[in-house]
């Protein structure tokens, strides 16, 4: 009769475990759906892709992204002229963050790619929203404070203030060794409401109360109220790398009439006029 008793109360003991955890993951992701409906995990998958195979590797092998990679510089600012490729650089980047961190728990990477034509969806809160759930998705488990952010104001039907967002961002933070912020085409958000100001302001608040945590890569045209505010930063400028051209332009000769496969050197005098007239675009 006893042996009965102590299978009786095992069993529910087990059940509660195993209904527990679905319910727990399905709250995380609801959770993560509140906080931000947008993921730019397709915009990196579409930027990417677009790189021709071999190339941006220039700017992975430079010594500005190794010191910024190794944590010996908090800033890497990467401007450019319009078409010199910082936005397939910056996937580049990405994905190179992957590749070396991907696995590692304590070791965050987190990425916006600005765009004017989505500006509406663009507000600092919006912004900082976007990389704290880029961040969060990679713990284990849902931090104790973020769990009370979401469930006061679910409870109220209302949405956290930028100074709570932020706030979260810094403290998701704080749980790694190490996290990477990597922010793409700040010429792109809007001047007339300071969003552009304000998440600057936001990202180098939380780079500064941790430089030696949090590493920082932006990408900008040449505008000077960008510009100015890391003027104190590392800086590499980017243009067409000469060899990426030539290595794209190569690829797409055999699309051209047959007329220039069939002129001898005709496929190199063309690849090499078109990079000289390019000019880093």
């Amino acid at each position: 009769m006893s042996d009965l008793i102590i299978k009786v109360r095992k069993k529910p003991r087990y059940k509660s475990v195993s209904l527990t955890l679905p319910a727990l993951e399905r709250q995380f992701q609801t959770f993560l759906s509140w906080l931000t409906p947008i993921d730019p995990a397709a915009q990196q998958n579409n930027h990417f892709q677009q790189r021709q195979s071999g190339t941006g590797v220039w700017l992975l092998n430079s010594p500005q992204y190794a010191s910024w990679v190794g944590g010996e510089c908090s800033t890497l600012f990467c401007p450019g002229i319009p078409g010199a490729g910082k936005t397939i650089l910056t996937s580049v980047v990405v994905e190179d963050l992957w590749k070396r961190f991907g696995r590692d728990q304590n070791i965050g990477v987190a990425y916006l790619y600005c765009d004017y034509k989505n500006r509406e969806q663009q507000t600092t809160m919006d912004l900082i929203a976007i990389l704290l759930k880029q961040l969060i998705r990679k713990n284990i488990s849902l931090p104790d404070s973020i769990h009370d952010l979401y469930k006061r104001h679910e409870e109220r039907k209302t949405r956290p203030s930028l100074e709570e967002i932020s706030q979260s961002l810094s403290s998701v933070i704080g749980s790694f060794s190490r996290a990477f912020i990597v922010v793409d085409a700040l010429d792109e958000l809007s001047d007339n409401d300071g969003t552009c100001f304000r998440l600057l302001s936001e990202l180098f608040r939380v780079r500064d109360s941790s430089p030696s945590r949090v590493g920082l890569f932006a990408t900008s045209r040449y505008i000077p109220h960008i510009t100015d505010r890391f003027r104190e930063c590392t800086k590499l400028d980017i243009r067409a790398n000469d060899d990426d051209m030539s290595s794209y332009l190569c690829s797409h000769i055999p699309t051209l009439p047959s007329c220039v496969s069939e002129a001898s050197g005709l496929d190199k005098e063309i690849i090499a006029e078109v990079v000289k007239t390019a000019n880093g675009m």
